[in-house]
């Protein structure tokens, strides 16, 4: 005969229970934050953030104090705070509200890892983007965009109060982003070799100086070539001078 087993009332409960946990697990590790540095090659994109916030750093233009005063008292007099903008919110908000989406402008590309090795690297895309293994699709490319302008808004938004204090305190300016952002603030460069970008020179103003360069020698040349020859024809002239026969002196005329 045949036995039927019938589960019990706590192990039904149990094994709810149980599903109930792992779903609520799973849920909470999708919704879960994602960390700053989860992203491929995170040293070139943490310094592809840097280089557009210092680009706006460049950029600026002196501004003038603001002026918070906008309340009257009862003498109808204005009345608050002129806060100076190189430390006010208002200058903070101003760099960073272009600087994740011109971060969208950088594709992953390979062949120049992060620190000068293979791999693959976050680069600036000139003129809507190369086509290479990476670019060629444009739902990649978007994927692309989404990826790093993520990573940049999570990256700024836990810096955030750390960047802002460097700024007020004029520590962090237009040359050393980089620096603080990947190296001081976070580790997303951290045993990273710092690529040292050579200064481009460009080969009209080279050409241009190396031709100015050559006639002035030229010119030069030609000056000590004529000076010799004057020299030689001036030498010449006054040796030929010294042998020519003296004028004769008027004759005495003698007395009949």
């Amino acid at each position: 005969s045949t036995t039927m087993v019938v589960p019990s009332r706590r192990s039904t409960v149990a094994v709810s229970a149980a599903s109930a946990l792992a779903l609520a697990l799973a849920v909470l590790a999708i919704l879960a934050p994602t960390p700053a540095g989860a992203i491929e090659a995170r040293c070139s994109a943490c310094s592809a953030v840097a280089a557009e916030l210092q680009a706006a750093l460049e950029s600026e233009r002196p501004r003038n104090h603001l002026d918070m005063r906008g309340r009257l008292d009862s003498k109808g007099n204005r009345y608050g705070k002129m806060i100076d903008y190189k430390v006010s919110e208002l200058r903070f908000v101003e760099l960073l509200e272009g600087v994740c989406p011109d971060v969208g402008g950088y594709r992953l590309s390979a062949g120049a890892g992060d620190g000068g090795g293979g791999g693959k690297r976050w680069e600036k895309q000139s003129g809507g983007g190369g086509e290479n293994v990476f670019t060629s699709i444009k739902a990649r490319g978007k994927v692309m965009r989404a990826e790093i302008e993520g990573y940049c808004n999570r990256l700024v938004e836990e810096q955030e109060e750390a960047l802002q204090e460097a700024l007020y305190a004029k520590a962090l300016n237009a040359t050393n982003v980089d620096d603080y952002l990947c190296r001081k603030f976070t580790d997303e460069c951290k045993g990273v070799k710092k690529i040292v970008k050579k200064e481009v020179v460009n080969k009209e103003e080279d050409a241009t100086k190396v031709g100015s360069a050559g006639a002035g020698k030229a010119a030069k040349k030609g000056g000590k070539k004529g000076g010799k020859r004057g020299s030689k024809k001036g030498g010449a002239a006054s040796a030929k001078e010294m042998d020519s026969p003296r004028d004769s002196l008027p004759s005495e005329k003698k007395e009949l």
